[in-house]
Formats: structure tokens, sequence, C-alpha cells
């Protein structure tokens, strides 16, 4: 049977599920283990390396009882890589397996969508609104500092019973923006840069560019490009503290101070299509790799925040709000603890969603230290920080990874299903690939 190879590229995606036919080949057999936990609609992902792909693939699960259609999605990338969701429970050393066979396949029910126009990214799962991140600079509202412009930032972000659970803008602090990643306390060649305080006027973050959209039956999302700006202003003279005698000023350069790109980041979101058996949940992914642009390193300071951080809705505080984090602690001691994850949770005209934030274990300082608001009376806000822990750098040549899954619920956090959603994401099901 002649067979054509999947052309290598980014987040590409192909959709397909279908009945075996008997004159098809299998392509390759997966024997998925479940390993030590139990697994419910767990995410797979099996590496094809090795495996010629025809244009089009089908999955199938073979039972006892015979076989099962499975939706499937193929990230053509080198290894090419195929994910499926684990449907239903696997209880704790169960194996399940699997034939991947040529051949066209049905389209599954909803899916992840990607919708996008010239200012934002909309993701859609199952037809319902995940998120929508913000690629043109957004302004703030009217009277407020221009400086608080800011791209490349996820709001809103709807719990999957539609509630919104992000907030931008914010009046006691403005430049809070739904999901974001900007660091705060860094020097660069030899000045101090905060780019998350953005009316200092010293350090930004924009988005340049897309590198991919994906939309399909297993996740959906994107890939962009961000840059980390150090502006002008943090390269001019600063001011001499009170009671102190400024520094003679070096010369300002011919032509004034000129903006320089720190950092080279990319963001990897995906949105998976889980939670349909029964339950209302959003899973979704944000890989952040940082990279120096230059050949000048960004030292990050000790610093009680800064780094990927989350701005709950207005509505969450006070009796409205709750705190828990993977170690058991509530709101009050949860500030600068170090964690697997940390769920964030209000109410909204009475009715409860929260957002658990959680850390992989490759993650540089795992289990990183967070930054939270423990006041009763204060909004929520968290951001994995681990540069509290102590200054480090993101030198030249080296990539620096970040990895982070969210967890959007209804209602109060059930703390087991956030142990056992972590647990897929630290230690996912484990597939076994043979011809």
């Amino acid at each position: 049977m002649k067979r054509t190879s999947v052309a290598a590229c980014v987040a590409a995606g192909m959709v397909l599920a279908a009945a075996f036919s008997a004159e098809a080949a299998p392509l390759a057999r997966l024997t998925v283990s479940a390993g030590k936990s139990d697994r419910i609609e767990s995410v797979v992902c099996a590496s094809l390396d090795g495996i010629v792909l025809p244009a089009s693939v089908r999955l199938e699960e073979v039972t006892a009882d015979g076989r099962n259609a499975v939706p499937c999605q193929v990230e053509a990338c080198k290894p090419a890589r195929l994910w499926f969701v684990l449907s239903g429970k696997t209880p704790a050393g169960a194996k399940r397996t699997f034939e991947l066979a040529a051949g066209e396949g049905a389209k599954a029910g909803g899916g992840v969508e990607v919708k996008k126009d010239d200012a934002v990214l909309d993701i859609l799962c199952a037809g319902k609104k995940v998120m929508q991140y913000h690629h043109a600079p957004v302004a703030p509202p009217e009277g407020v500092d221009k400086s608080y412009t800011r791209s490349a930032y996820i709001h809103p972000l709807w719990s999957p019973g539609g509630i919104l659970m992000t907030e931008d803008f914010p009046k006691d602090h403005y430049h809070h923006k739904g999901i974001w990643n900007p660091w705060t306390h860094t020097r660069f060649e030899g000045v101090d840069v905060d780019f998350w305080n953005l009316r200092a006027q010293q350090g930004t973050v924009r988005f340049v560019d897309f590198v991919s959209t994906t939309s399909g039956a297993v996740f959906g999302g994107f890939v962009a490009r961000h840059d980390h700006v150090v502006l002008p202003g943090a390269f001019k003279p600063k001011p001499a503290k009170k009671g102190q005698k400024a520094p003679p000023a070096p010369p300002e350069p011919a032509g004034g101070y000129k903006e320089k790109v720190a950092l080279n980041e990319t963001w990897d979101v995906r949105v998976w299509n889980v939670g349909q058996a029964g339950k209302e949940l959003w899973l979704f992914d944000i890989v952040s790799t940082q990279k120096a642009a230059s050949s000048s390193p960004l030292e990050l300071l000790k610093y009680h925040y800064g780094g990927m951080g989350y701005r709950g809705a207005a509505e969450w505080k006070g009796k409205d709000a709750s705190v828990l984090t993977s170690e058991g602690a509530a709101r009050g001691k949860t500030n600068a603890t170090r964690v697997r994850w940390c769920d964030s949770a209000g109410a909204t005209d009475g009715k409860w969603s929260g957002l658990v934030m959680m850390s992989h274990p490759s993650n540089f300082r795992f289990p990183e230290p967070i930054r939270t608001w423990d006041g009763a009376n204060q909004n929520l806000f968290c951001c994995f920080a681990p540069e509290q822990l102590g200054d480090f750098a993101i030198e030249p040549g080296k990539d620096y990874v970040f990895r982070y899954r969210f967890y959007a619920h209804e209602g109060k956090v059930d703390p087991a299903v956030a142990d056992r959603l972590w647990n897929d994401f630290a230690d996912p099901p484990a597939v076994e690939v043979s011809k």
C-alpha cells in the first residue's frame, strides 16, 4: 500500500476516528499503561518515531468485546506525535490496547476550535468559549495612563459554565492582565528593568507573531512569539534618592536612548478536549520557552513576585473568595509557600468557580514558590515566582522552559481531583508503540 509521509511543521493537526476495514493493516499497536494511579479522561501522547504516516489515520481501542473508534490528532513534528484521550476510568495497574491504521475517519463531535481576527484569538471547546488571547495592543480605560497599554495576554477566561474568571485593568493594579507572564526585578546590561509594573516605563512584553494555530478533536491552541522589551526609560539616569547625591550621569547617546529586546519568549497554549464525561471542566496548558535575545543575559534578582500570573474576577473577594494549595494551606497561609498547585476560587452571583494553576516537576526550582494575596478583603491574585528563592539568570544560548497546566472548574475545588489532574500532568500514562 502506498503511503505518503506527513510534512514536518509545528502544531498541525489531523482529526480522525473511524472503524477499521478488514483490509487495512495496522500501522502501529499502542499499549497504554495507567501506572500507579487511577486515570480518568487522561491526555495521552505517543511518539510515532520510525512510522511512515499516510495522509490520514484512524485509531481504535481493541477490547475483549470488540473495537471502539477513538478520536485522535496527529501533531506533525519530528518525530510525529499522536494525541488522544484515555476515555472513562482506567484503574491503576491496568493496560489498554489501541491500533492505528490508514484510512479516512469520521469527524469527532465538538472538538477545540480556534478563531482569530486582527485583535484577538478565541478558543472554543465543544462550541463554548474558553479564553481570548490579545495579540493586538489593548489600551487602558479612558483617563488611565497610556503606559498601561499591553498585548500578549489572556483575558477573558470563562468557566465551563460561562462565568468570567479573570480581570483586566483592575483599579487597584492597572497592570494586572488576566493571565500573563512578565518578570519584575531584573537587571539588563547594568540597568534595572521592571517588565511587570508598566507605569515605571522600564519594560513591557509585546506580541510579535503567530507561529501556528491549531483546531482539532483532541486539542486546539496557538504558538505565539513574545518579546520582553527594555524601554528607553530604563537606560535614563535615575534621580538621586532623598538625602543622597546623584552620581555624574554619562552622556546621552547620539539619537537618544533606544529600546532593546532582552528576551525572546514563545507561548505554546493548548486547550484539551476533556471533561465530556459528566464533569464540567476546562484543562489547558501554557508552555513558556524563554531565551536571551542577544549576547547579554537577563539577571532575575530575588523578589517576591514575577512570573506566570493570574488575576481573578472582580467579584471574588472577602467571603466570596478562597485559596487552597496542594499542601493544604488556605487563604492567610499560602503566600511564599512552595506548591505543586494552587486554586483560586470565588463566587459570582452566588455561583462558585475557580482556577487551579499547576507547575510541572521539570520547572526550575520546583516546587515553585507562589505569591498570593492573603488578605481576607483582597481580590484574588497568584503567580509562580521562582525568584523568591534567590537570584538567577537567563543566559545566552540556553532555552528556559516553564510548563504550567490550568484546571478551570465549577463549584469549589475537590483537592483529590486537583491532585489527580496534577499527577496526569507530571506523570502521564506510559505508551509502548510497536509495529
